[in-house]
Parts: C-alpha cells; structure tokens; sequence
C-alpha cells in the first residue's frame, strides 16, 4: 500500500482495493450472511434500555 495509513494515497489505494473485493456467490450462507449483517434488520436485534418503573 502506498503512502502512511491515514495519508490520502493510503486511503485511496484501500478504497480500491477494498473495491475489488470478491463476494460470495448468491445462495451461499456467507452472502445470506453479509446480507443480513448489513440490513436493518440486525439493529432490530439490539439490545433495549430496560425502561424501570
């Protein structure tokens, strides 16, 4: 990676490469998986302040 991490050139090669990335074939659970993990619905799951009387 060129450049420092943090420095603009750092940022834009990780940017790209980041980019490049392969992703799972549909139908594999690893891209059920990132699916899931990336939609709302996993803050659904978030833990709740407990509201006290």
């Amino acid at each position: 990676m060129p450049g420092k991490p943090g420095d603009p050139e750092f940022i834009a090669a990780y940017k790209a490469a980041a980019a490049t990335k392969a992703k799972p074939r549909q139908g594999v659970l690893l891209s059920v998986l990132n699916a899931f993990q990336a939609s709302s619905d996993l803050d659904d799951l978030a833990r709740k302040p407990i509201m006290s009387s």
